[in-house]
């Protein structure tokens, strides 16, 4: 889960912190079902 976040926010840190605040939300909501689904 945190290496996925992590790739997430690394992605995400050439635009603007709200515009990553927002996608990192919208990542991290995405690649928790696989996450878990994974298991």
């Amino acid at each position: 889960r945190f290496l996925c976040l992590s790739s997430c926010f690394v992605r995400n840190t050439g635009v603007s912190k709200s515009e990553m605040r927002e996608s990192i939300i919208i990542n991290y909501c995405q690649v928790i079902p696989i996450y878990y689904s994974n298991y």
